[in-house]
């Protein structure tokens, strides 16, 4: 069985760049403390195991198993998309809060006037 290990992007600039761009991703992106890569991406002579303790050595890339990287202008293509989604997504949660509330209130305006002819 296979161990795999996942390592922190760093956070030096000019290295944290060229991972960014190895693994794929666009150049505004920001990765969150919980981003991680797969030991799967490094080459052998990228691991350091002789401590014990299994890490990277100082300048090492990712360059295994990467999907191909984009022509320019392909990843913004996606990003669009993806904030489309998110738009979209976002707005049918806000139709939704709406129709409640809608609901909510004549519920409300029933209880109210109770001897009142209902949808005179």
């Amino acid at each position: 069985m296979a161990h795999f290990f996942f390592y922190r992007i760093p956070a030096e600039p000019e290295l944290r760049k060229r991972w960014l761009h190895n693994i794929g991703q666009p150049k505004d992106w920001i990765p969150s403390d919980s981003t991680r890569v797969c030991s799967r991406h490094f080459l052998p002579d990228d691991i350091d195991t002789s401590s014990g303790i299994v890490r990277l050595v100082r300048d090492a890339l990712p360059t295994k198993n990467l999907p191909t990287l984009p022509k320019d202008g392909i990843w913004e293509r996606v990003v669009r998309v993806n904030a489309g989604y998110q738009l979209r997504r976002e707005r049918r949660r806000a139709r939704s809060l709406l129709e409640l509330l809608v609901f909510k209130l004549i519920i409300l305006y029933y209880n109210m006037f109770p001897d009142r002819k209902r949808w005179s």
